[in-house]
């Protein structure tokens, strides 16, 4: 093993994103059954804003990972997991190019260890499987977070990445690449407190141009937890499917977010609800909300709530206790209250 340490740099692993109470992802489908031994939560009057939040908290913290950069989401201070390894796969490239200079051999492995810019260090193990100095399918990359400290937290654990399929040079405006990932007890920690994430996914990007970008996650079952602001929290997600797309908007980028699948949470009552996309929503770089869009999130018996993205940063949240599609509650919330 050839191993080598290099300078110090920020990783900006630990920017701004919304923190899930469960992550989420895919394309606006997804069924109403519980889950295997697990029963679906009744959504009612005095549950269904906290439900709604749930529902859009599944996968809008993904629309600041499209091109890799954060859209102003400033809800909670506390990157999710999954967030996290999304960023990282989009560096793979980067990492790559660092430790090419250790002569990397075919068939082995090489370790680079980058010391973070607070404390703490990122070691990186590389498998270039065919020894061509390319990153390609076949190829592999672990990063072992141990108390890495950036502006916004600290990060602890591992992320594993096999590549298995790139098509053009990976990391480059002309490129796409199926990724699997593995996350090993991977916690961020910030003021705002601490989440762990655990659970395996299959990812696909692409990039065809400068900010014209797309990302595909597929996750079977993820699961996280922690503490924020002194209340403790599990959850899962399951069948879970996003997409993000990024097309160049002005001086930036407009964000198309779509995904669907199973949540559940402790701020559930640790019962599922099922959250989908029927309108995706679409959301410039310079905002911190989407300017359209709508969420609609199935409880039992056909209870239902519906978030509908409003002009000026606000949703229009519409309760159906009694699945008859009659919606017979409704308030209005601003985005970052949904979120917060």
């Amino acid at each position: 093993m050839n191993t080598q340490r290099l300078l110090p740099s920020s990783l900006s692993l630990l920017t701004t994103a919304l923190l899930l109470s469960a992550c989420g992802g895919g394309g606006g489908g997804g069924g109403t059954e519980p889950q295997p031994g697990r029963q679906p939560l009744a959504i009612t009057s005095s549950n269904y804003q906290t439900v709604a939040a749930q529902g859009v908290g599944a996968g809008t913290y993904m629309m600041s990972a499209g091109a890799g950069n954060v859209l102003g989401v400033d809800a909670q201070t506390l990157p999710q997991p999954l967030w996290v390894a999304q960023q990282q796969a989009l560096r793979l490239a980067e990492r790559f190019k660092q430790a090419q200079g250790t002569a990397m051999v075919q068939g082995a492995t090489t370790t680079v260890v980058q010391t973070c810019s607070l404390g703490g260090s990122v070691e990186v193990t590389i498998n270039d499987a065919n020894g061509n100095q390319l990153l390609d399918s076949g190829d592999s990359m672990a990063i072992k977070a141990s108390a890495c400290k950036e502006a916004g937290g600290t990060l602890d654990g591992t992320m594993d990445y096999s590549l298995k399929a790139v098509t053009g040079n990976f990391g480059s405006s002309q490129y796409s690449a199926t990724i699997g990932v593995k996350l090993g007890n991977l916690r961020v920690t910030s003021s705002s407190g601490t989440v762990t994430g655990q659970g395996e996914f299959q990812m696909t990007i692409a990039a065809t141009g400068v900010n014209v970008t797309s990302v595909a996650m597929s996750i079977p079952s993820f699961t996280t937890s922690g503490t924020v602001a002194g209340s403790s929290f599990q959850s899962s997600i399951t069948g879970f499917n996003l997409n993000v797309s990024t097309v160049a908007s002005g001086f930036g980028y407009r964000a198309t977010l779509t995904f669907g699948g199973t949540v559940n949470s402790t701020a559930l009552e640790s019962r599922d609800i099922t959250v989908s996309t029927p309108v995706a929503l679409v959301q410039e770089s310079s905002l911190g909300y989407p300017s359209s869009g709508q969420v609609l999130v199935k409880g039992a018996n056909g209870s239902q709530v519906r978030v509908t993205v409003q002009g000026s940063g606000r949703a229009l949240l519409e309760l159906d206790a009694n699945g008859d599609n009659v919606f017979e509650t409704s308030t209005t919330k601003s985005w970052a209250e949904l979120q917060g």
